[in-house]
């Protein structure tokens, strides 16, 4: 990506942020780009800034208003749903985590987690957009080790999940719908070849029932009743597992949630990932899951 792009994309995230926590003009704007970047050439005309306020609608899809009473501008949070924050919140954390970031001495970042992957999220809504194809070279997990596997994908749409981006595409090879992990990904290359985005397919009905990036492949989502002791229970309530999280029962002995989504390995990992801590009622199918995967550890390291 060439420094301009760059550029680009960071100052259009400082506008987005610094109107995000209050109304500013457009010389209040220039200032604080000025402060928090310590570069003059963050000061941009009002031609710049009024081609930056036209490509974020364009590819945000969020709308900075102009209130000529009191000589600001300013965004209108209600008006814009999670999704669109999480996506800047990514290209805040690839900005901060490039080399020429001035706070990078201020931050301690998970070492596992790369800005790689986040820098492969504008080409690819470029492309979902623009509706073109792309060719990535992917690194595919398989019993053989990793290997690099060359794949030509109609994008359909980014799903973020558990700190990590996700292209949902349609692969060219089967025309069957996958996920592909930005991670995994070694190069992204625009196509000329453009393709028909279908009528039927919205992200959001896609993942309704789903726990992570595996679908249900149209199976019919189950009841989950799930038990935690009380202090994870805390925790599940303040970031549910689902957004079909309902709770049972809260008392001082457990808290008592169910869910209605698809049983998939993604939902079964992160059950066991909680251990004691938690206790499957319901379905019986995954009760007995869980009972067996535990025996197995048990005999792991008896």
């Amino acid at each position: 990506m060439s420094r301009s792009i760059t550029k680009m994309i960071r100052r259009q995230s400082l506008i987005i942020n610094r109107l995000r926590m209050s109304p500013n003009s457009f010389k209040e704007l220039l200032e604080y780009m000025s402060d928090v970047t310590m570069d003059d050439e963050f000061e941009i005309s009002k031609k710049t800034f009024d081609r930056d306020r036209r490509d974020i609608l364009d590819i945000y899809g969020i709308e900075i208003k102009y209130n000529s009473s009191s000589n600001k501008y300013m965004i209108d949070l209600l008006m814009h749903d999670d999704s669109q924050m999480h996506l800047l919140d990514a290209m805040d954390m690839s900005d901060l985590l490039s080399a020429t970031s001035p706070y990078t001495q201020d931050i301690d970042f998970d070492n596992r987690n790369s800005s790689d992957e986040n820098k492969y999220i504008r080409p690819i809504l470029d492309a979902i957009r623009a509706r073109k194809m792309i060719r990535i070279r992917y690194n595919k997990y398989d019993k053989s080790g990793l290997a690099d596997k060359d794949r030509k994908l109609c994008p359909l749409a980014l799903k973020e999940f558990s700190t990590r981006w996700y292209i949902i595409a349609r692969d060219n090879k089967d025309n069957k719908i996958k996920s592909f992990a930005l991670d995994r990904i070694e190069e992204v290359k625009a196509s000329d070849d453009n393709f028909e985005f279908p009528d039927d397919f919205n992200i959001k009905e896609y993942y309704r029932y789903s726990f992570g990036v595996i679908s249900g492949s149209g199976a019919e989502p189950e009841e989950v009743v799930l038990s935690f002791n009380p202090m994870q229970g805390n925790y599940i309530k303040s970031r549910p597992l689902h957004h079909s999280q309902k709770v049972v029962k809260d008392n001082n002995e457990e808290l008592r949630i169910s869910l209605k989504l698809h049983i998939t390995n993604d939902f079964m990992m992160h059950l066991l990932s909680f251990g004691t801590k938690v206790k499957v009622l319901e379905p019986q199918s995954l009760v007995d899951y869980m009972k067996e995967e535990y025996r197995k550890c048990w005999e792991f390291y008896g």
